[in-house]
């Protein structure tokens, strides 16, 4: 999925713009490498970024401007943050996506705080131009994890709200992924 983020990244930072206003710390969940957050450091230096991956995918990680990398368990603790960027939530079943949205928002402030959620939305009556290619996605998880898949907003909204995030707004970006904006009660 890397190769996707390389490609959806320019599209959220290009879409996204006052949304990383006011954001101080921004970790990316399940990062990976860092590339993502580091892209976005790179478009709004006043951002630091922390990359948030288990220990052994972080230590092979390069450095980037205003990036740390900090290893950990999304499913015990996620580091504090005024926001936190998330794009693997699609590998999770709904009971492992709670936990992770529940970690998430123990990890922001309570009234200012935000998840930037960057997923693929199955939108089945849609007459978007990607929306078939989707719904590949969706067949594309269920033969590449257990228990991933690409969710609908109906599905969505559950899992936010069962996660802590029971306010959102979905951006459509011109890419397969759509921004996910959730606030906490």
């Amino acid at each position: 999925m890397a190769c996707m983020t390389k490609i959806s990244i320019k599209a959220v930072i290009a879409a996204y713009k006052d949304g990383f206003d006011g954001i101080g710390t921004l970790v990316d969940v399940g990062g990976g490498t860092g590339g993502a957050v580091a892209e976005v450091v790179k478009a709004y230096p006043h951002i630091k970024g922390v990359n948030f991956d288990l220990p052994h995918v972080v230590a092979t990680a390069p450095a980037y401007d205003g990036v740390s990398h900090v290893g950990g368990d999304m499913f015990e603790s996620i580091p504090y943050a005024d926001a936190i960027f998330v794009k693997v939530l699609h590998d999770w079943n709904d009971e492992d996506c709670i936990k992770i949205l529940k970690n998430c928002q123990k990890a922001i402030p309570k009234k200012i705080g935000k998840i930037i959620i960057v997923e693929v939305l199955i939108r089945p009556d849609d007459n978007d131009l990607l929306e078939k290619t989707r719904l590949v996605f969706d067949l594309g998880m269920m033969a590449h994890s257990s228990y991933g898949k690409e969710r609908t907003e109906v599905e969505w909204k559950k899992l936010l709200e069962e996660g802590g995030f029971p306010r959102y707004t979905i951006i459509k970006i011109p890419t397969l992924s759509m921004i996910i904006e959730a606030y906490p009660a």
